[in-house]
């Protein structure tokens, strides 16, 4: 089975990474769309219903964020830190993709 502390802490890398990200590549302030990014990223979206305001978070994650968060894709990783990316990929992204694969097979 998934456990939820893998998925916290990938997406904890997530968001980190991404805003290291941003740092490396000259941003020197989070801007509202590093914000949308990162929302989009881990599922984060309110819906605004007159002065209601509704949380959703499970769709962007699914569809944006878990493929972000299992092939490591960062600025950073390129060049000579590449085999970093490759172990990160074997280890916890095999491990994130069996734990889905276990989720999906005991509930068929």
């Amino acid at each position: 089975m998934l456990s939820p502390k893998i998925v916290m802490f990938l997406g904890f890398c997530l968001i980190m990474m991404s805003l290291v990200c941003a740092f490396l590549e000259g941003g020197n302030v989070i801007e509202q769309t590093d914000v949308d990014m990162v929302n989009e990223w881990t599922g984060y979206n309110v819906i605004q219903d007159g002065n209601v305001n509704f949380i959703v978070l499970a769709g962007g994650f699914f569809i944006h964020g878990l493929p972000k968060m299992i092939l490591w894709e960062y600025s950073f990783f390129n060049g000579g830190l590449v085999i970093i990316r490759i172990i990160l990929i074997l280890v916890f992204s095999g491990g994130v993709l069996w734990g889905v694969y276990s989720s999906i097979v005991s509930r068929v």
